[in-house]
């Protein structure tokens, strides 16, 4: 860890993808929220030493609310209340009064759209330049820009505070058959030119983006075309492919950096081996915090379900809730099946509780989405070395420039294996999280801090998540002692090491 600073951190999110999986604050069926109360506690409530101390929240904008109408009013309560996403928003802002609110749109209302549907119709690409419909017709920028700027108005009303950031569109490169839309990136500028319009530089809620999903293709036209443009707040961006995927480019151009999504998935294991995902997603922090490549960074979910008869995996999430279906819920969502493929589509974030309604206007029908009756949940090891990593990086700490040797590239933290990423927090202490992504294969490292040469003896709190039958199990601490800077310490497989000066 050398002295050379980087961007300030400014402190860790997570994202609800899936609203309906998510613990509803009250509890279900006269459980008074027993179970809920200890999650939202889990993950939200400051100063709690068990807590992952959240200061960030990504909800999806459920921009198909919008009617089409003359007035094209926004049908607040089913976007906001009866998805549960009230509940959400206020369980975890009692719990942290500061928790910052990121919005997504997944897609604009389908009548904006040249193909009248909220998702994809065609064959799946990941070239957002092909010839498609999903896109948003050109006519309605300015008033797809006014419906955004409507939403946190109404927002701002409802509960008292405005949305901290607006992102457009999740992932515009990625032309997929859910609820989504596709943009080159003029395309997206022209939509962003006129929501700046809207919005101007004095309305409380930010405008982060363009949130790319990782398409090779376009990202030098994104970056050329927006970074410069001067019309976001700051970057939002989705670095699944690569090490940093785009995260050098938009931090050159003076604007600081936010990964808001980000997940193991498909990992070739991770139906069996939660610590290896633990590893994994840490790795994959210090990689995009590394030499201050970002100012916040987003897990992609918080709590996942378990069915007793289903083999649907929960070792992705912070939490994993025991769970047994529930017919009789009042959530609903659409299934939809496309005329021409027959696949199945889901139309993520597009709400709509009234029975026998059809909405949107080409026909697709809301069917019952079985409810979860939530019994017990557990802590994943993510859970473990996600909440030590949120009490030790803290907000405010500066990044450090941080390398592994050998390494694969000058600076890039890599040994293989291992990456590392390094802080000075605004208290003066340091913080040094370093990740060994091999399930097989022990480090024996020496660890040095060049600011601390003459310093003596240091104490560090170590904090430990593995399973690997040989070093210690899960979540243990302990001191280690650096002498002028120095240690020699053992990084064991699957395993995420932070140690934080005393």
């Amino acid at each position: 860890v050398t002295a050379t600073t980087q961007q300030s951190f400014e402190g860790f999110g997570v994202c609800i993808g899936n609203i309906a999986d998510f613990l509803p604050a009250g509890g279900r069926k006269g459980t008074a929220g027993s179970v809920s109360a200890q999650v939202y506690d889990r993950l939200f409530k400051s100063n709690d030493p068990n807590s992952v101390k959240l200061s960030y929240l990504r909800l999806s904008l459920a921009a198909s609310n919008y009617k089409n109408t003359a007035t094209a009013s926004y049908d607040f309560t089913t976007a906001v209340e009866k998805t549960g996403q009230g509940n959400v928003i206020r369980a975890a802002r009692t719990r942290n009064s500061g928790i910052k609110l990121l919005f997504s749109s997944w897609t604009p209302p389908y009548w904006m759209k040249n193909n009248n549907k909220d998702y994809n119709t065609e064959a799946v690409t990941s070239d957002p330049n092909v010839t498609t419909t999903n896109r948003l017709k050109t006519d309605q920028y300015s008033n797809y820009a006014s419906l955004l700027k409507t939403f946190c108005n109404n927002f701002n009303t409802k509960f008292g505070f405005y949305p901290h950031a607006l992102s457009l569109q999740n992932e515009p490169d990625m032309n997929v058959q859910y609820g989504s839309c596709v943009f080159t990136a003029d395309q997206y500028k022209g939509l962003l030119t006129a929501t700046r319009n809207a919005f101007g530089w004095s309305h409380p809620t930010q405008l982060w983006g363009p949130e790319l999903g990782g398409s090779a293709g376009i990202r030098t036209d994104y970056v050329s075309a927006i970074a410069n443009a001067g019309l976001l707040n700051a970057i939002a961006q989705h670095p699944y492919n690569g090490d940093t995927g785009l995260l050098p480019d938009w931090a050159k151009n003076n604007l600081k950096v936010h990964q808001t999504e980000y997940a193991a998935l498909g990992e070739e294991n991770h139906n069996n081996d939660e610590q290896y995902i633990a590893a994994n997603s840490i790795n994959k922090f210090c990689r995009d915090a590394n030499r201050g490549k970002v100012s916040s960074w987003f897990h992609w979910n918080a709590v996942g379900v378990k069915l007793p008869n289903a083999g649907k995996d929960i070792a992705e999430s912070l939490l994993a809730a025991d769970a047994y279906s529930n017919p009789s819920t009042v959530y609903k969502s659409i299934d939809q099946t496309d005329a021409t493929s027959g696949a199945w589509v889901s139309t993520q974030g597009v709400w709509n509780l009234n029975d026998n309604t059809k909405y949107p206007a080409d026909g697709s029908e809301y069917s019952a989405q079985w409810g979860l009756e939530f019994n017990t949940y557990k802590l994943t090891p993510l859970y473990y070395a996600f909440r030590r990593l949120s009490h030790s990086v803290t907000p405010g700490s500066v990044s450090r420039r941080t390398s592994v040797t050998p390494s694969l590239a000058d600076g890039t933290g890599s040994q293989d294996d291992v990456y590392a990423a390094g802080f000075k927090r605004s208290d003066g202490k340091y913080c040094l999280v370093v990740a060994n992504t091999s399930k097989t294969t022990s480090y024996n490292s020496t660890l040095k801090i060049n600011e601390l040469s003459t310093s003596g003896s240091k104490g560090f709190n170590t904090y430990y998540t593995s399973s690997d039958g040989t070093g210690p199990k899960n979540d243990v601490s302990w001191t280690t002692e650096l002498i002028n800077g120095q240690t020699a310490t053992t990084l064991y497989p699957r395993s995420v090491t932070i140690f934080v000066q005393q």
